[in-house]
């Protein structure tokens, strides 16, 4: 019930422009194929970089960010959480769009690192592509996923 309570109260919370801005990016990326027009030539690599720049370049997820800081978008399997700490690694979207963010609170390390094709391999391996991230976006940018999101994370306080 305090879900629900929760949930009602953060949809009510949320300003029209953010749910213009998810619609409109969902929208604009569910309609991306990633085999046809710009990226038809490119391989994986080229892609995951391409995308990576649409992304960075994005001035709805800029606008987004900046109502509301995005964060976290996807974490990388198994990683260790506990009331204590953890550690782990995440894709996330800031201020300068996609980038790593690799944690571990029993060394007091946070690091952040660009999103390239090659380090996304080296810190998400072969779990991460075009496709993987497209997705990710879509299922951010999904207005009951995204509602969860701001109740679960207090988003929007009056």
């Amino acid at each position: 019930m305090v879900n629900l309570f929760k949930k009602l109260q953060a949809k009510r919370r949320i300003p029209s422009e953010v749910y213009q801005l998810i619609e409109n990016i969902n929208s604009k990326y569910s309609q991306l194929n990633l085999d046809n027009g710009d990226f038809k030539e490119l391989n994986e690599s080229e892609k995951v970089s391409k995308l990576i720049s649409m992304i960075d370049e994005d001035s709805e997820i800029s606008r987004l960010n900046s109502l509301s800081y995005i964060g976290s978008i996807h974490e990388a399997p198994f990683p260790e959480k506990s009331t204590m700490g953890g550690f782990g690694t995440n894709l996330c979207i800031g201020e300068k769009g996609l980038f790593i963010h690799d944690w571990n609170d029993y060394d007091s390390k946070r690091d952040d690192i660009s999103a390239t094709p090659k380090s996304l391999k080296k810190y998400f391996g072969k779990e991460i592509n075009a496709e993987k991230i497209k997705d990710v976006i879509l299922n951010y940018t999904n207005q009951e996923s995204y509602i969860k999101r701001v109740a679960d994370f207090d988003k929007f306080k009056e």
